[in-house]
């Protein structure tokens, strides 16, 4: 499967119940599911901690907009965003985060049903200038054309411009 034996990051992975399922079912070998809240990686631990037959999952207290201050280049093939990206003011500072985080041919997949037109207009322009190729997954689907490529790709690393991050940065 695309997941399997794959290093997945989820951005924005709240209380972690859909993390802990994905991993379980789809089996990467690696998955790191961040947010920005202590509260819900807390809970997230706890969880994970008292349900011993999940495949573990990593938890961080991570600012989806310093991916790069957290991850070595390269070092996912798949980042996950659900329900995240209407919630990210800085798109720009993202799209440089997870062309930073991910692997040349890695897959971005955003599902968010609260981005309006514009919005979403904004965030695949401000992708496609960090190096992703966008495409419609209801297109990608439909034509049953999934391929090495993925949704979204990291071809381009990220300028160097972390400061901001340096007060929010949590490890």
């Amino acid at each position: 499967g695309l997941w399997e034996g794959r290093r997945v990051l989820e951005l924005g992975s709240g209380l972690g119940g859909g993390a802990r399922c994905l991993a379980a079912l789809l089996k990467p070998a690696e998955y790191v599911a961040a947010d920005f809240s202590r509260v819900s990686i807390a809970a997230s631990q706890k969880r994970q901690h008292s349900l011993q037959q999940w495949q573990p999952v990593t938890y961080r207290l991570w600012d989806a907009t310093c991916v790069d201050e957290y991850t070595a280049p390269e070092s996912f093939d798949i980042v996950l965003m659900v329900q995240t990206a209407s919630m990210i003011v800085d798109q720009y500072r993202l799209a440089q985060g997870l062309a930073h985080a991910l692997r040349p041919g890695g897959w971005l997949l955003v599902a968010d049903h609260v981005l309006g037109e514009t919005q979403l207009d904004s965030l695949k322009e401000t992708l496609s200038t960090a190096g992703f190729d966008c495409v419609d997954l209801q297109e990608l689907v439909s034509n049953a054309a999934c391929s090495e490529r993925g949704v979204m790709f990291s071809v381009q690393h990220p300028v160097e411009d972390s400061e901001h991050c340096d007060e929010t940065r949590h490890r």
